[in-house]
This record gives C-alpha cells, sequence and structure tokens, in this order.
C-alpha cells in the first residue's frame, strides 16, 4: 500500500483516516477489516497515542469498532498489536463497547475464532484479573455472556482460559450466570454435545458450588440432569465427576 502517512503531519493523517462515510465507516475501520496489518502498524507508530485512542473507539452503523472488526475477520496479529499499544485503562474501557447486537470485541472473539485463546490470555495479562472478570461476565442482547459465546461455539481453548483466568471466589458466578431463556452455560454446553466443556466445568468448581449449578432450573423447568439424560442416557458418553459421598 501506498505510504501516504509518511507524506502527512501525524495531525492530517488522523484527519484522512478518522473521516466517516455514509455508514460511518473510516479507512481506519477498512484497514482492520480488510488485514493491512502495514496500515494499522503505520497507526500505531504514526498518530498522537490520543487519536489512535479516538480512532479505536469510533463505532461504524452496526456499533463495530476496529476491534470488533479485527476479531470478526480473524485478524489476531492487528488485535494483538493494538492491545500491547494501548493502556490498560484505554483497554478495558475499549472491551466494554457494545455494538448493535449487545456484543464486545470478547463476544466476537468467543463467537468467531477458534484461535483467540492467546488474545483473550493476553488481555488478562494487561488488564487485572478482577477487572477481566467483569468483561467476560458482560452479556450481549440475548444475555450470553462471553463464556456462554465460547461454550456454543464449542471452543474448548477459550472456555479454558476464560474458566482458569476467573479467580475461583468468582467462578461460582461466572457459571451461575443464566441467558434469556434461563440456561446457564452447563445447560449450554450440554445441549450442543460439548462433552469436553462440561467436564471441564464439572472440574473446576467445589462438589457443593457444582451442585448449586447442575440443580439450577431453565424455564422449561429443567436441570442439567435433565439434559444429560436426553442427550447421553444409554451411552458411554455421559460426563461424570469423581464427587465427595456425604
Amino acid at each position: 500500500m501506498l505510504c501516504i502517512g509518511s507524506y502527512l503531519s501525524a495531525t492530517q493523517f488522523y484527519q484522512l483516516l478518522s473521516t466517516e462515510s455514509r455508514e460511518k465507516v473510516t479507512p481506519a475501520h477498512k484497514a482492520v477489516a480488510k488485514g493491512s496489518t502495514d496500515l494499522v502498524e503505520l497507526m500505531i507508530s504514526h498518530l498522537w497515542a490520543s487519536d489512535f485512542l479516538r480512532l479505536l473507539e469510533m463505532q461504524n452503523s452496526h456499533g463495530n469498532t476496529m476491534l470488533h472488526l479485527a476479531a470478526l475477520k480473524g485478524q489476531t496479529d492487528s488485535l494483538s498489536s493494538i492491545v500491547n499499544k494501548v493502556s490498560p485503562s484505554a483497554l478495558y474501557n475499549l472491551l466494554e463497547i457494545h455494538n448493535n447486537d449487545g456484543m464486545t470485541v470478547f463476544h466476537v472473539l468467543a463467537e468467531k475464532n477458534p484461535a483467540a485463546a492467546a488474545t483473550f490470555d493476553l488481555c488478562c495479562n494487561k488488564v487485572r484479573r478482577n477487572r477481566f472478570f467483569q468483561l467476560v461476565m458482560l452479556e450481549d442482547n440475548q444475555k450470553n455472556t462471553v463464556l456462554m459465546k465460547a461454550t456454543l461455539s464449542g471452543l474448548i481453548d477459550v472456555v479454558e482460559v476464560l474458566v482458569e483466568s476467573i479467580p475461583e471466589s468468582e467462578r461460582y458466578s461466572l457459571l451461575a450466570a443464566m441467558d434469556k431463556s434461563q440456561n446457564t452455560a452447563v445447560h449450554q454446553a450440554i445441549c450442543k454435545g460439548h462433552v469436553d466443556i462440561v467436564q471441564l466445568f464439572m472440574k473446576s468448581l467445589h462438589p457443593d458450588s457444582l451442585h448449586k449449578i447442575l440443580i439450577r432450573k431453565n424455564k422449561k423447568g429443567e436441570n442439567a440432569m435433565h439434559l444429560l439424560c436426553d442427550e447421553y442416557a444409554g451411552t458411554s458418553a455421559m460426563p461424570s465427576h469423581s464427587g465427595h459421598k456425604d
């Protein structure tokens, strides 16, 4: 790509990149969506930090930021470069932004990108662990948390990073969250046939906390055992847990 930025001042380059089309799409949005990592790196190196942050905060007509678009298109290199560039507090604020479907960047990553585990790990290390938990607990318009999105997509590596990055004291809250149908992530994993994810959830909780999760009912009045019987009864695939006798 012609290196236009090298012929302009930082302010002029920002003005060029921040111009919106009728659909509120900026050249910066297009650069990320098209996978132009060179242009993203040029933005990082050539723009003032405050101008670059303003670009990152801009949303198109669908409510997507540059980070949303990078996640949608699987542009993990651009995502990593941006995450490494901005401050922890700025990153947290960017990751809180919801698009028109109520989805944050984390929701998009958990739904669309099988290789997202490394990006989640990078973000967890950048923001404080308790703030990472707050981001993972954010809900989209269907009341799906980030963990639920990863669970529904069957992304075991992402689910593992999300669960293990959360302090044990917060894991019950993470797994007790319910979507619009009052399904927990455990309900969702069972219904989708993701046995490995069900096993991971069972191993990550103390038996008392696990029991509280498994007995929770969805809108149909069904707990996890109802669903397990529907999905796995009569097969050798039913998840097991080495429980403790009373």
